[in-house]
């Protein structure tokens, strides 16, 4: 299958080397530098047990994007720019966002009117460390589902491998709501506190702060079985204990963060959130001070 990927931070590195040891795969990036750099050397992964393994790949930075199925792995809020270009194709496509949050909802549900949406759902921990090199800091799969009509479970068939997991998930919404739940407890505490995810376990204070977080979110999202969804958030924690969130990473590369994405979207599901959710609103203004500091 030919696959193009639009965006090239950590997420379209680790996907672009994965995917094009069985599939015709271009990133496509804004940078020229990045793109001389993956046409001239390939992709470089640092895997998990410490070896470099390295895969050419074709890249290119304009916004022609002529394959039939394309990956949207860029942060939320560039997707308004990427959706016009989108717009503009006049072939049908098959469109996966591996946004977080739930905030390109309203996106999605535009440009399926022209063409088979996608959402998708990443357990993976990847860390970009150049213009081409990406180290896959945890393993995991990727849960994709339908927004619209689209066949999902044939799509994730088709990316499927023993290497790079894919499945389908029959309901999409439950399966986003349940990412941001974790998003919401993890990434803004760990950016808040300058701490690993980890420490949001093994430190009992940071634990009580997250259970916290936790119950405003829940409730917001209308999720059900609260003390498995917990346990989920917990595991999380633990499977990704030496890692730096992304929104740690992006406040220490003075980046704008997803922040509206996930806290920005709770804070609007909320009637009433000064007093429904005072921690996620905390939150949220916190991380918007450190993002203009």
């Amino acid at each position: 299958m030919e696959i193009g990927i639009i965006g090239s931070g950590a997420i379209g590195l680790l996907f672009g080397f994965h995917l094009s040891e069985n599939h015709s795969v271009r990133l496509y990036t804004r940078r020229k530098e990045q793109a001389e750099a993956l046409n001239r050397d390939g992709i470089v992964l640092k895997n998990l047990t410490g070896d470099n393994r390295q895969r050419k790949i074709s890249a290119d930075t304009s916004d022609n994007y002529q394959e039939e199925f394309l990956i949207v792995a860029v942060k939320q809020y560039q997707l308004k720019e990427i959706a016009a270009s989108l717009k503009g194709c006049r072939e049908r496509k098959k469109l996966l966002f591996l946004q977080n949050g739930m905030d390109h909802l309203s996106i999605l549900k535009e440009l399926s009117q022209q063409h088979d949406c996608y959402a998708g759902v990443v357990e993976h921990g990847a860390r970009k460390e150049s213009e081409n090199t990406v180290k896959h800091t945890g393993m995991g799969k990727t849960n994709l589902g339908s927004f619209g009509t689209g066949a999902a479970e044939e799509l994730a068939l088709q990316l499927d491998s023993p290497a790079f997991p894919f499945q389908w998930k029959e309901n999409c919404r439950v399966m986003l709501a349940e990412k941001l739940l974790i998003n919401t407890c993890i990434n803004p505490l760990t950016a808040l506190l300058g701490i690993k995810n980890g420490e949001l376990i093994s430190n009992s204070q940071y634990n009580l702060m997250m259970r916290s977080v936790f119950e405003e979110a829940f409730a917001i999202l209308k999720l059900t079985d609260k003390e498995k969804s917990w346990d989920k958030v917990q595991e999380i924690c633990a499977k990704t204990h030496h890692n730096v969130s992304s929104m740690l990473a992006d406040i220490q590369s003075g980046r704008v963060t997803e922040i509206d994405a996930i806290l920005g979207y709770l804070i609007k599901l909320s009637p009433f959130p000064e007093t429904n959710a005072p921690i996620i609103v905390f939150l949220y203004r916190s991380i918007k001070g450190k993002e203009t500091s």
